[in-house]
């Protein structure tokens, strides 16, 4: 069972850090554009400073999944835990913080 709980944490958050960078790249790539009077208006995700943390934050999240995702993959290759309680409390609270903005 442990075993299984492993693997499905390593896919959880590659999951979760491709979605992340895929968002980011959406949202950055994004544009649009509206005619007014024969005047054409481009708009990029920089003209709203909510869109540009949304891309700076997801670009975030995806680093921290994808390094915690390494740690997961290590640790299941190894079969060790290596985790002391204070680790295992940062990483958790690194992962509430994550998931209250993401």
């Amino acid at each position: 069972m442990d075993g299984r709980l492993r693997v499905g944490e390593v896919a959880l958050r590659c999951l979760i850090c491709g979605l992340a960078v895929l968002v980011a790249a959406l949202v950055g790539t994004d544009t649009q554009a509206k005619t007014i009077v024969y005047l054409e208006r481009k708009a990029k995700f920089t003209d709203m400073k909510a869109s540009v943390f949304l891309v700076i934050f997801n670009g975030i999240a995806a680093c921290y999944s994808l390094i915690q995702g390494l740690r997961c993959m290590v640790n299941l290759i190894r079969r060790d835990v290596l985790l002391s309680k204070p680790t295992a409390w940062l990483i958790f609270s690194c992962d509430q913080v994550k998931g209250i903005y993401l």
